[in-house]
């Protein structure tokens, strides 16, 4: 390892003289290429033991520290000269930091251990594909939420469940993927391959029939006992002059009998959620699978093998995990097989009149389904009602 000398008074003196000319410090923290290698440590999310890593490059890099501060007979006496001096040293320990991360994230591309993330809108099948996950592996899944203590793999996934005698926790070391649960829209960041963000390197998307999913969105609403529902009753009435309050046991179900401006509201930002959750995951740059709730009720064997060996696992005993965790429910709705929304394409294509002439040339466009959802989305939420928006953010609309 290369360490740097100690500034001589008169390379102190040079240096002072460009701080007092200049705008900027007398040294940066660029490599070849112009990156801020710094910037680049401090930033990037680190999924597998990033902290251990920072421990032991510090450790490497004591001597310099102490070759450079130890030295104190080449030290300035002037007080700004030696904070010079300490300024220089912290700044040669920061980059070598810096420089040892980045070469080995370089190094160790490719090696990662598996992650692979379970995208689901809300109530689309998760809690059951969850479980079944852990009953055929014995392998505890992990959340983006704080359903459970934190893990050990990363500051952003906690434990979904217990760990204990019947589920122990991934061993990436021996090739187990992290099965990871979000409800949000993953950014590509976190997907692309050779991205510094990257998280996950599978996705597994679970796809419920919207008019279905409405449906147990607000079963799931009226079975709610916190203080999230509590808010929301606040927030909600009867759509009637005196506006009165909802009793706790208000059926979610029937809300478009008791207050139909609000439950119109509520479809509207339910609708566009959840086809933007779809455009979105559509996109995803990495293999991707895409499962109806439809086919996991109508043969959940099969569909749940697909899915585990989609996730590293081929050998998990489905039958055992569907004996312990049967559907709860066999209505199906929907089609079996996942229809991806129509991107829309430009036509060309000749019209022909009443003369039977052609005109050429002429351009059809089919309008994108997924072109401005974000904005529409926007549109939406700015005119809801208070009751909507708080069912919107607890049932975690985006």
């Amino acid at each position: 390892m290369e360490t740097s000398t100690s500034p001589s008074s008169a390379s102190l003196a040079s240096s002072l003289e460009r701080m007092e000319m200049e705008d900027e410090p007398p040294f940066t923290d660029d490599d070849d290429d112009g990156n801020d290698l710094a910037a680049e440590y401090g930033e990037r999310h680190q999924l597998f033991g990033g902290g251990a890593e920072k421990d032991g490059m510090l450790d490497d890099n004591l001597d310099l520290v102490q070759s450079e501060w130890c030295c104190s007979r080449y030290l300035p006496r002037s007080h700004l000269g030696r904070l010079l001096v300490f300024l220089s040293i912290a700044c040669n320990v920061y980059y070598f930091v810096g420089t040892s991360q980045t070469r080995r994230n370089a190094e160790n591309k490719g090696t990662a251990p598996c992650a692979v993330v379970l995208n689901t809108f809300p109530n689309s099948g998760t809690t059951w594909t969850q479980a079944v996950f852990s009953a055929s592996t014995g392998i505890a899944s992990l959340a983006v939420y704080p359903e459970g203590p934190p893990s050990p793999f990363s500051t952003h996934t906690f434990v979904h469940g217990k760990v204990g005698d019947d589920s122990r926790l991934p061993d990436p070391a021996h090739g187990e993927c992290l099965f990871v649960k979000s409800h949000r829209r993953v950014t590509y960041g976190e997907l692309a391959d050779g991205s510094p963000d990257q998280l996950y390197q599978r996705a597994v998307v679970l796809y419920r029939d919207p008019e279905d999913n409405l449906h147990a969105n607000l079963r799931y609403l009226t079975k709610l006992h916190n203080v999230a529902k509590r808010e929301l009753l606040e927030l909600c009435s009867y759509d009637d002059p005196d506006g009165r309050p909802l009793p706790d046991d208000t059926p979610f179900e029937d809300w478009a009998n008791w207050n139909v401006t609000d439950y119109a509201s509520f479809v509207d930002l339910h609708r566009m959620s959840h086809q933007r959750f779809y455009c979105h995951a559509e996109r995803y740059p990495v293999p991707k699978m895409i499962v109806t709730y439809a086919r996991l009720l109508s043969e959940p064997y099969e569909t749940f093998r697909d899915i585990m060996t989609f996730s590293g696992y081929a050998d998990a005993d489905i039958d055992r995990a569907l004996e312990e965790n049967p559907p709860r429910s066999h209505e199906v709705h929907g089609s079996l097989d996942y229809v991806p929304v129509d991107l829309g394409i430009d036509v060309d294509v000749d019209v022909v009149g009443e003369d039977g002439n052609g005109v050429a040339g002429e351009d059809i466009t089919v309008v994108d389904p997924c072109a401005g959802l974000t904005r529409q989305f926007q549109h939406l939420w700015k005119k809801a009602s208070p009751c909507a928006k708080r069912a919107a953010k607890i049932l975690q609309f985006t």
